[in-house]
């Protein structure tokens, strides 16, 4: 869950250096006034884009735990997207804060909020709703 709304999927991403939020989400959310940003974003297809700018210290929840996160906003091409899609990225910065470990073999990731762990299986996940706030 995201300000208050149910998302249907995240993508985790150990490869984004950023956490991205689609600037119609945003709109959507009425998550505040963006900040400015003088950061430039090379993307997976090579293209670089200036983002529109950041929001700070989003709540984020997964299951039980809360976390605040901040994203780059940035304008994206709608076309390209499945209906399958995952239109937010959680990258590095989000896991790191939720002290992530993540089996690949069995598909199970760790989070930790203080002194508490939880364990999501990520394979359900991927077939089933996710709801990051």
């Amino acid at each position: 869950m995201i300000g208050g709304v149910s998302m249907e999927r995240a993508l985790l991403d150990f490869g984004a250096s950023v956490n991205l939020l689609p600037y119609f989400v945003y709109k959507q959310l009425g998550l505040g006034e963006l900040k400015p940003t003088s950061i430039t974003l090379s993307l997976a297809d090579r293209s670089v884009t200036i983002p529109r700018g950041m929001i700070e210290d989003v709540l984020v929840q997964i299951d039980k735990f809360y976390y605040t996160v901040d994203f780059v906003v940035l304008d994206t091409d709608l076309s390209a997207k499945g209906t399958n899609s995952a239109l937010i990225i959680l990258g590095r910065p989000f896991l790191a804060t939720s002290n992530a470990i993540i089996n690949c073999r069995n598909g199970i990731m760790q989070l930790s909020f203080g002194n508490m762990t939880m364990e999501l299986d990520i394979f359900y996940l991927c077939k089933k709703q996710f709801h990051p706030e």
